[in-house]
């Protein structure tokens, strides 16, 4: 994720919140982010972060993911155990204080919020990353580069006009013209806002390429390619 305030959750929640998931923000005090930037477990200050918190999920389904206005806890070893899946207050601010990149974050100022909303194990076929320019389509990309996946080839076409339809509905809204939307489709073609990421180098363009010509009138699918076998002589030098 990228630091900006115009991407933040909390800055376009309330306007895209109909195509996101369910999601709570606790704001916390500047003597809450030092905590945090001290990565301080416990304390009359931390409990009372820990009350918000408690207070703020009792109405979301357990497990939770967290993150801090654009940062997530992805460098810590629970997240990558768990998958990001944390349950009780305790859970999730000991893993925000376990994550130097959080910490770092809030030392430097760079966060207000905490972003708490339901955990869903999601198929990493079914997340894209959506170029849109001009407010309009203009480009689609596999999330997950990990392969290649054959069912994304069997349904360029449903899923191209799914988004297409998507971007039309939530362009509006969007915080700018050009701009990077992280989606997820889920099995009943619904699909949800995960992320939005500045329009440019930097953010990852994936198997696309930002030096490419944008058209919003055919817009591009880009998806790992299928492996090849190669037969012959071959030789293989290092």
């Amino acid at each position: 994720m990228v630091q900006n305030e115009n991407y933040r959750m909390q800055d376009y929640y309330s306007r895209l919140s109909a195509v996101c998931f369910p999601t709570v923000f606790v704001t916390l005090t500047q003597e809450e982010i030092e905590e945090l930037a001290a990565g301080n477990k416990e304390g009359m200050k931390v409990g009372s972060v820990l009350e918000r918190i408690a207070g703020a999920v009792k109405n979301l389904p357990s497990p939770r993911f967290i993150s801090v206005d654009t940062f997530t806890p992805d460098d810590t070893v629970r997240f990558k155990e768990k998958k990001g899946a944390v349950s009780s207050p305790e859970s999730i601010w000991n893993m925000l204080c376990e994550s130097n990149k959080v910490k770092a974050a809030a030392a430097e100022g760079k966060i207000c919020n905490i972003v708490i909303r339901p955990f869903r194990r999601m198929d990493e076929a079914r997340e894209f990353r959506v170029f849109i320019k001009d407010g309009k389509f203009a480009g689609m990309s596999q999330y997950h580069l990990v392969r290649h996946f054959r069912r994304l080839v069997e349904r360029e076409q449903e899923y191209m006009s799914l988004v297409g339809d998507f971007v039309k509905k939530i362009a509006p809204f969007l915080p700018a013209e050009d701009i990077v939307a992280d989606i997820y489709i889920t099995h009943t073609r619904r699909i949800l806002l995960i992320d939005l990421n500045p329009w440019g180098k930097e953010t990852d363009a994936l198997m696309l390429k930002w030096d490419m010509p944008w058209d919003t009138e055919k817009p591009v699918y880009g998806i790992v390619p299928a492996p090849r076998t190669i037969s012959g002589e071959v030789e293989v030098k290092f």
